[in-house]
């Protein structure tokens, strides 16, 4: 997990105001969670583990439907690799740092 810096635009971005607020959450916790590069492995049990391991509201079939939810919205690409699944965000460097 890396320390990242939400920008204030954030709050205020309408492609961000269609997500659900708990698609917002994970959003955050996915930028913390990916590399420099904006990739992160989405893997659902994976990211259970990582954002919430002590939140029972949150399952990995949830967090799984969130990932759906994003990648809807073109907020990030999900792909697979060697079987592996992987997500990567559509938003520029700078605006994740």
């Amino acid at each position: 997990m890396r320390i990242r810096t939400i920008k204030p635009s954030f709050w205020t971005d309408i492609k961000m105001s269609q997500l659900s607020e708990a698609a917002r959450l994970t959003y955050i916790g996915l930028w913390c969670y990916a590399d420099d590069d904006g990739v992160f492995a989405a893997d659902p049990r994976l990211i259970k583990a990582a954002l919430y391991p002590l939140d029972d509201n949150f399952t990995v079939l949830r967090v799984n439907d969130i990932l759906s939810e994003c990648s809807l919205r073109a907020h990030c690409i999900l792909y697979e690799v060697g079987g592996e699944m992987y997500g990567i965000f559509l938003t520029s460097r700078s605006i994740r740092r």
